[in-house]
This record gives structure tokens, sequence and C-alpha cells, in this order.
């Protein structure tokens, strides 16, 4: 069962959050499509598993081989992107594997699980060196032009916080600015969140939000269509590592997902 849920204007992601926050997590439901060529160009990653959350890009070419990126994650070495294959059926469905380095060790993860959205816009991945192993990763594409007016509005979060996750509408105005402040359902009970968002023009996401006197560095990516954005939220003491409290000293934080006012049904 799920208490709560959002679908994106575009129709193509909608959102849930799974039973009990301090037993769920986020759960994506997308509309898959494309095709290989889709793949062309950089695409934004935010992403992990029980060890931490981690942020990067991969470079990937029209005929879907790999060609650079790297990844950083709270626990380990930067990763970087050194080659693979990757192919997208007439369902959406990616298959194929990247080969990286961590810290002068070469690794092969397989896609385990994959799909493309229907807009070609957003991929999600499981990838691992093994159906037992492996770490979960949500894509956006680069490109679109943007400015921080395109912030303006409510949006709804979805994420992770402490062992559970956290969700709630976020109202932001033109400037960037939470307003007046925002509500959070988290494991501990509902968080008080304020804070204020930057946008570049490539569509990168920066800023700071505080909660329960905890404040976070955001980093992210917003979709082409400005209707969704994933985000990873960083304290003081590292990235973000699946929610720890964030006392500065163990990298506290998690990652989340904004999608925009959604399509009402």
């Amino acid at each position: 069962t799920f208490n709560t849920g959002r679908m994106d204007q575009g129709r193509n992601l909608f959102v849930a959050i799974e039973d009990s926050p301090e037993d769920a997590g986020a759960v994506f439901f997308i509309k898959s499509g494309g095709q290989t060529s889709d793949l062309a160009g950089t695409w934004h990653i935010v992403g992990g598993g029980d060890e931490g959350f981690g942020y990067g890009t991969i470079n990937i070419g029209a005929d879907g081989t790999v060609t650079g990126g790297s990844f950083t994650d709270s626990d380990s070495p930067p990763t970087t992107f050194e080659s693979g294959n990757l192919i997208v059926d007439e369902n959406g469905m990616i298959t194929g594997s990247i080969t990286s380095i961590t810290d002068s060790t070469q690794e092969t993860g397989h896609i385990i699980y994959g799909f493309m959205s229907q807009d070609r816009t957003d991929v999600f991945l499981l990838i691992g060196p093994s159906e037992q192993e492996f770490i979960a990763i949500i894509g956006i594409k680069g490109g679109g032009s943007f400015s921080t007016a395109n912030l303006a509005g409510t949006w709804y979060c979805y994420g992770s916080a402490g062992e559970g996750s956290m969700y709630g509408p976020v109202t932001i105005n033109n400037s960037g600015t939470i307003t007046p402040s925002a509500t959070m359902t988290t494991p501990e009970g509902p968080v008080t969140v304020t804070g204020n968002f930057t946008l570049s023009g490539s569509g990168i996401m920066g800023g700071t939000v505080t909660g329960d006197g905890d404040t976070s560095t955001v980093g992210g990516k917003m979709d082409q269509g400005k209707t969704r954005s994933y985000n990873l939220f960083t304290d003081a003491g590292g990235n973000g590592d699946n929610g720890d409290d964030g006392d500065g000293d163990d990298g506290g934080g998690g990652g989340g997902c904004f999608i925009n006012t959604a399509v009402e049904r």
C-alpha cells in the first residue's frame, strides 16, 4: 500500500511512498520508451544503496557506448566511468554493462534492471556486479535552457530520511526561496524546512535547505520539461549517506525527487 504519491505534469512518472514512513522508500513508476540512440548525451545521475548516496555524470554515445563520466559517493573514492555499452529495446528496457575504476580498481557493473522514460529524458537503473549487490541510479539527460524563475511553484518532494522516507509539498518563489516554509513528514515526525535554491542556465540545482537544526547543500538537475528534478542533500560532513542523522561527522544526507505541481486526475 502507498501513503501518498504524485504524477508529473507530463504523465510519464509517478512517485509514491510505500507503507509507513519508518519502513518506506520512494517507489518510482514510469511509462517506458525510447531507443538506443536516445541515450546520446550527458546524463546527470543521483543514486546509491545501503552504503550511501552519490552524484555524478555519465557520457554516452548514440550507439550506446559509454565514453566517460564520474561518480562520487559518501564512502568511497571518486569513480571514473571508463567504458561500457548500453542498449534500449523497443519497450524502453535498458541492458548492458559499464566498466569503472575506483581507487585503481577496475570493476564491471551489469544493468540488472533498467528503463528509459517515454519522454526520453530519464533513466532508472539497478547496476552492480550481481543481483545481490547493486545500487539504484536515477539519471536526467542534460540540455535545455533554464532560469531561477523556473523554480517557482509548488513541488512535491519524495526521498530518503533516516531509516525511512520523507515527503511533503514545497512552495518556492521565483527567486528560489522556500516560501514561507515547508513541512516534511519524516520517520521522526513533522520537520519544518526553510532554504533557498539556485538553478543555473543549464538546469543544475544548488542552494541550501535547513530542517531540524541541520543545514544541507543541494545538488541536482532539473529535466528539460521543467517538471521534475533529482537532488542530493549533503551536510557539512560529506556526501549524503542514506540519511544518517547528519551531525557533521558522518556525512548525513540523502537523495530526493521533486515533482512539480502534478496533473489532477
